[in-house]
């Protein structure tokens, strides 16, 4: 658990995303690629290939939260078809460009394979693993915003909490200061 914890907060850190949206993502993926046999750090690396063709895909927060979604469904009924391929397409198109190079196919014909059964879990996870360096080098060459800064601090900070928390225990003194402050700061504003 902790090799997990620490891998995706690396994954946080590295592609300026949530940690929360990370979290998610890496249980849906070890969820739904249990019966391929990666290993932990496969999932991992699985989990941060996707994330940066997330972002890659230049989409909102929600868009690709939703394409996330249909996604994970895709991978846990062993196949991307129907409206789980439909929404990948069109949510997350770098997601689609990975898939498509793989099977060295248009998204277009893309349907068709869906239709047939042929975008399967375990074919997913080897396009993803063969485009690695390239979703990489592409997103080592984007621009990191004030928002997705912002993003990485409130994982960190969020991680920082955890770690004191079960290390001294001491989230629980911490709330109590802020709920105080909150519940003054009304009288402060009048003094």
């Amino acid at each position: 658990l902790r090799t997990a914890m620490l891998g995706i907060g690396k994954i946080t850190r590295e592609t300026r995303s949530s940690l929360e949206a990370n979290m998610s993502m890496y249980a849906r993926v070890a969820i739904n690629t249990r019966d391929y046999g990666l290993s932990q750090r496969e999932v991992l690396d699985f989990t941060k290939q996707l994330n940066e063709a997330i972002i890659l895909s230049g989409v909102t927060a929600r868009e690709a939260e939703w394409g996330m979604v249909q996604f994970s469904q895709g991978l846990a009924s062993g196949a991307l078809r129907g409206d789980e391929l439909r929404a990948v397409l069109e949510q997350l198109p770098v997601v689609s460009d990975v898939i498509s190079k793989h099977f060295g196919a248009t998204r277009g014909e893309l349907r068709m394979l869906g239709f047939q059964g042929k975008i399967t879990t375990q074919a997913m996870v080897e396009a993803f693993r063969a485009a690695s360096d390239d979703l990489t080098a592409r997103f080592g060459k984007t621009i990191p915003t004030i928002n997705q800064a912002m993003t990485v601090l409130r994982g960190s900070w969020q991680s920082f909490i955890g770690v004191m928390d079960q290390d001294l225990g001491v989230t629980r003194s911490i709330a109590a200061v802020l709920l105080t402050i909150s519940d003054n700061m009304d009288i402060a504003g009048r003094a």
